[in-house]
């Protein structure tokens, strides 16, 4: 069944009051989205969704609430389109959203589409289905629109500069009622591997009938599992700080029977930098992926001899007040944070840029890290005006020998605006072809009265002012800042690849020793071990030496991974190499009397390829009988077992779930479970 709704958006900035409605006994307090500027032109000018048909022009206070005037039946699993249109002045990004579980707020997966509609073409349109886990009854649809977007950035509590938002009723109508069993999926995840601040959605496919109630649970170990307050939904966006496993039970309520979907399994292994001393430390982050970063060393330098000489015949750099060059030859490669440039364009205000189109930077400093201007040097940036070549000099030139050049921009004597005479600026930016180096060679930096900047900035996350002088009052006489790449490499003598060589051994149930071969001149070692059952993570970090051991604190009849990366150690800077490859083990298992006996099942998750491992039991043969989650039998075999621990390799076309294993000694019974992805 379709049918089709047209939304008309308006332009405008606007302050929107949401208050709360009333629809027989339902009562909803929503959010309320604010736009700063009123009567601009932006707005919805035609909404039409099933009964609900609406022209309009642009509100007062940029909000419009028509849920009194205009309402419609949504039927559950019905398609309708919506169509949309702007006012006349601007285009606009129009998205819709329905508080489908009538809870008061409009969450992200309640979106059900938007478009950028140009002005003046006709408008725009997109389909949605309602889902049939809606809760049936009166709700709210809210239309917002943003002068031209994006889409992604759109939410119904918006606040920004120019927009409009209109709310309408809507009216769930429920399906056929649900009967029998419902078929509860496979439950999915939009990421397999997470961080703690990251979310994530899960799903499973929502049953084609109404009388359908939904309860997600989770377990950290794929066995036992708890219900997650308020997750009653076919969807559920959520975050996590440890490795866990996600079912949802399915109820048709008319039946009273149930059904446990297909588990999923979202890892912990958040990849990031580890190292406190990078630049881009990522606290997140529990396993190092080789990406840390360390940008420079900011150190004094001697000011005589530092400031070099124009030579006769350069050429002036004349830029306006305010002006920006045009791309400035280097004459070399030179690599800021590691990328190379073979360009330069120079700022009046005091900033040097290796990116093209930026601004002018005026009038007071920047506050670093700016993504305003990335990869740009500061070294006094405030508001100066060389006045084209009439106030002060600008020059850029190149010296020395191919190899060992030296690339100088010389600000000498340029004012602060309006000039000619105020708060005289004199200062060199010197980069160095053969270290890398960059120096900021200050004879004279007066303030105006102003704050200004020195420092580097590669981006919106990462810069390294100096300190005293990020947005800040100061002068400077006679002095040398040098920025040294940081040489976290120990030198020459360091190689960058990952240990070798990596065996265990004074294995027991409880304790495990590892040892490994470090490249020549790597003065450090950091590892991970990884629990594949649970997907736990520890992390070391060891110096000087190739041996950690794990005494007393790991789990019997446990296979474990573990993977290294050496470093080049130079004082408080260290750079990673890239992992080894994993390396695995098992822990002895416990004899019989020392503890109840057990199973090891790994990997797990698994494609329906893995290993059964008996641990503690007599010799003899075991039963070995494999079940879905409803309890058909996918595999009944006996194995012959022994004191020591018993590996048994199995291999089923198995499609992805949950599987029940169950191990039968004698009156003896232990189960587990496995995840098949």
């Amino acid at each position: 069944m379709k049918n089709k709704i047209y939304i008309q958006i308006k332009k405008g900035i606007l302050a929107l009051s949401l208050l709360g409605f009333t629809f027989g006994s339902a009562y909803a307090q929503y959010c309320t989205p604010t736009f700063t500027d009123i009567g601009g032109g932006d707005f919805i000018s035609y909404y039409e969704v099933g009964d609900i048909v609406n022209y309009s022009d642009e509100d007062a206070d940029n909000y419009a609430d028509y849920t009194a005037d205009f309402s419609t039946d949504l039927l559950m699993g019905a398609t309708y389109t919506v169509y949309c249109d702007v006012g006349p002045d601007w285009d606009e990004a129009i998205k819709t959203f329905i508080d489908y579980d009538q809870n008061g707020v409009f969450e992200d997966y309640e979106e059900v589409g938007c478009v950028i509609v140009p002005n003046a073409t006709g408008g725009g349109s997109y389909e949605f289905t309602v889902p049939f886990d809606a809760v049936p009854g009166t709700t709210r649809l809210r239309a917002i629109c943003e002068y031209n977007g994006p889409c992604d950035g759109l939410t119904a509590c918006f606040s920004g500069t120019y927009g409009e938002a209109e709310d309408y009723t809507v009216v769930i109508i429920g399906g056929d009622d649900c009967e029998g069993t419902p078929d509860a999926g496979t439950a999915s995840s939009t990421m397999e591997t997470t961080c703690a601040s990251s979310v994530f959605t899960l799903s499973v496919p929502p049953v084609t009938a109404a009388g359908v109630t939904y309860q997600w649970q989770s377990s950290v170990d794929g066995s036992t599992y708890t219900d997650i307050d308020g997750a009653t939904s076919s969807s559920l966006s959520t975050s996590q700080t440890d490795a866990t496993w996600y079912q949802c039970v399915v109820t048709c309520t008319g039946s009273g029977e149930s059904s446990i979907s297909t588990a999923v399994f979202v890892n912990n292994e958040c990849l990031g930098c580890m190292d406190e001393t990078a630049l881009n430390y990522y606290a997140e982050a529990n396993v190092d992926d080789g990406s840390c970063f360390y940008g420079y060393t900011i150190s004094d330098c001697a000011y005589e001899g530092s400031l070099l000489t124009v030579p006769d015949g350069t050429v002036e750099l004349c830029l306006t007040d305010d002006g920006v060059s045009t791309a400035q030859p280097i004459g070399f490669d030179f690599p800021f944070y590691e990328t190379p440039y073979s360009e330069v364009y120079v700022g009046a205000n005091g900033y040097m840029s290796f990116n093209s189109g930026l601004g002018s930077a005026c009038c007071t400093g920047q506050l670093l890290p700016s993504a305003t201007y990335p990869n740009s040097i500061f070294f006094g940036q405030e508001d100066f005006d060389p006045n084209s070549c009439t106030d002060g000099d600008i020059y850029t030139w190149t010296q020395g020998d191919p190899g060992s050049q030296i690339f100088v921009l010389a600000f000498e004597n340029v004012p602060h605006y309006p000039g000619p005479d105020i708060a005289l600026v004199t200062v060199q930016v010197q980069l160095f072809e053969a270290t890398g180096e960059i120096k900021i060679v200050s004879t004279e930096i007066n303030n105006d009265g102003g704050s200004s900047t020195m420092g580097l900035n590669l981006d919106g996350t990462i810069a390294q002012p100096v300190d005293g002088r990020n947005q800040e009052l100061w002068t400077a006489y006679d002095e040398c800042i040098l920025f040294s790449p940081a040489d976290a490499g120990g030198g020459s003598d360091c190689d960058l690849v990952p240990p070798t060589d990596i065996y265990v051994d004074g294995l027991s149930a409880y304790t495990a020793i590892f040892h490994w071969t470090n490249p020549e001149g790597t003065g450090a070692t950091k590892g991970t071990l990884w629990e594949l059952s649970t997907g736990d993570y520890r992390k070391f970090t060891v110096y000087e030496t190739e041996e950690y051991s794990f005494a007393g604190n790991l789990t019997p009849s446990t296979t474990y991974g573990i993977r290294l990366k050496s470093a080049c150690a130079d004082g408080d800077y260290w750079t990673p190499s890239l992992f080894s490859d994993w390396y695995y083990f098992t822990t002895d298992p416990l004899r019989e009397g020392e503890f109840a006996q057990s199973i090891a099942l790994y990997p797990n998750p698994n494609d329906g390829n893995f290993r059964i491992q008996l641990n503690g039991y007599e010799s003899g043969e075991a039963q070995v009988i494999i079940m879905n989650a409803v309890g058909q039998v996918m595999y009944d075999a006996n194995i012959s077992i022994d004191a020591n621990a018993s590996v048994h390799d199995i291999s089923l076309n198995l499609a992805a779930g949950t599987y029940i294993v169950k191990v039968i000694n004698g009156s003896e019974i232990v189960t587990n479970t496995i995840i098949v992805e």
